[in-house]
């Protein structure tokens, strides 16, 4: 439900990182 970013990092939701 969350959009990927740098500070999520570890909680991915919908995108993603790696």
């Amino acid at each position: 439900g969350e959009r990927a970013d740098a500070r999520s990092s570890l909680r991915v939701d919908d995108v993603d990182i790696g």
